[in-house]
C-alpha cells in the first residue's frame, strides 16, 4: 500500500464518511469478512436477511401489506428465495402506478437519495435509495475490484456506458 492509498483509506475516506453519514469502509469490511463463508452459512445469512426484509416490507410498505393480505400470506410464509415465487413480479408499470405505496412509512426517518433510470427503454423511472443500500452497492463494487487487485484509495479509471456498445439496428 502506497502513501496516498494509506492516506485515502485512513484519513480522507473516514472523514468523508463522517461528513456524508455513510459507512462504505464498514460495508467493504463486512463483505470481505463474509465472502468466504460456506455455502450453508451464506444460505443461512441470505435467508435471515430476506426474512428481515420481508418483515419490514409487510409492516412498513403499504403496497406489500396489501399484496400479502390479498394473497392470504404472512411474512413467515417467506423463508427463502424459493418462497419469493409466492409474490407477484414487480414491474415498471406496478412501480409507476404505486410509487407512493411502495415507499416505506418510516422513510422520513432515514436518509435517502432520489434517483431515476436513464429511460433508454422508454420513460425514465424514479426511485428512492436509502443510504444503507447506496453503501452496500458501492461496497459490492469495491469488493469486486479488490478481486482484481484494486484497493480503496488507488487511482482507477473506468470506461462504461451504453454509448460504448454498438446498438443492434436489426439491418445486418
Amino acid at each position: 500500500m502506497n502513501l496516498y492509498t494509506n492516506i485515502d483509506q485512513h484519513l480522507i475516506l473516514p472523514l468523508a464518511e463522517k461528513i456524508k453519514g455513510r459507512n462504505l469502509s464498514g460495508e467493504v469490511k463486512w463483505l470481505k469478512d463474509t465472502q468466504w463463508l460456506s455455502k450453508e452459512d451464506l444460505t443461512h445469512l441470505q435467508n435471515k436477511k430476506l426474512q428481515a426484509l420481508i418483515q419490514h416490507c409487510y409492516s412498513q410498505v403499504p403496497y406489500y401489506t396489501r399484496i400479502f393480505h390479498e394473497l392470504g400470506l404472512k411474512p413467515e410464509d417467506i423463508q427463502s428465495s424459493q418462497d419469493l415465487l409466492k409474490l407477484p413480479i414487480l414491474t415498471k408499470e406496478i412501480i409507476r402506478e404505486n410509487f407512493h405505496d411502495l415507499q416505506a412509512k418510516d422513510i422520513s426517518s432515514r436518509s435517502f437519495i432520489n434517483g431515476s433510470t436513464g429511460g433508454s427503454t422508454g420513460t425514465p423511472m424514479r426511485f428512492m435509495e436509502d443510504i444503507d443500500s447506496w453503501n452496500r452497492l458501492r461496497a459490492l463494487t469495491v469488493r469486486g475490484w479488490s478481486w482484481a487487485g484494486f484497493e480503496l484509495g488507488e487511482k482507477l479509471f473506468t470506461l462504461a456506458g451504453n454509448s460504448l456498445v454498438k446498438k443492434n439496428t436489426g439491418d445486418g
